[in-house]
């Protein structure tokens, strides 16, 4: 599939993050991000959106997505479970050979309050796939609470089904994730739950 690039403020009439780098933002991912948002909207009224970004080592010799791949399956069952209804999508990034995971998950609202228990379960099931079985938090999960400036920021949006305001301040935080800068070249970039449509090399 060609990668068509967006360098426009809006998506769809939704306002996207700054693009800080000036390279601009993946279409097909704007896309799975909307329809991820939209997706969960349509099980439950009201939904957390939660931002996360998760990191390997710098000396992490691995440069498949197995860690990341088998922590989101577990997680995503666990989630399951409780009856959570969650919904996700991920993107891969590259700096320096250093690869990291941005992710936004949905979630039912009336069942969960606070990003703190979804961020926790990603932090220690990560962690324990790149090879930590220590149980001790070895700082891998980014909460996204401040940006790359060290400015505080929100890391969770609360959307309710049409409520359009709500929607698109959680939209254009998720956008960052879809931005062109820092995208590998080769190897699979984009990650997205079950349902929200079948995921492919982009």
């Amino acid at each position: 599939m060609k990668k068509q690039i967006i360098k426009d403020d809006y998506y769809n009439g939704h306002p996207l993050s700054p693009d800080a780098h000036g390279e601009g933002f993946n279409a097909n991912h704007l896309k799975a991000i909307d329809s991820c948002l939209k997706n969960a909207l349509e099980e439950y009224s009201r939904g957390l959106v939660v931002i996360t970004e998760l990191n390997t080592p710098v000396d992490y010799g691995e440069r498949g997505n197995q860690a990341f791949s088998n922590a989101m399956d577990y997680c995503q069952r666990k989630f399951k479970r409780q009856d959570w209804k969650p919904h996700y999508i991920a993107v891969r990034e590259e700096r320096n050979g250093h690869q990291h995971y941005h992710l936004v998950t949905v979630v039912d609202n009336s069942k969960v309050a606070s990003p703190y228990r979804i961020q926790e379960e990603y932090a220690k099931e990560f962690e324990r796939q790149l090879g930590f079985t220590d149980g001790a938090n070895h700082g891998y999960m980014n909460d996204c609470t401040r940006d790359r400036f060290g400015n505080r920021q929100p890391n969770c949006y609360v959307v309710s089904r049409g409520d359009a305001k709500s929607y698109d301040s959680a939209f254009q935080r998720a956008s960052y994730i879809a931005k062109a800068y820092s995208k590998p070249s080769e190897g699979r970039v984009l990650f997205r739950s079950q349902g929200d449509g079948h995921t492919k090399k982009n």
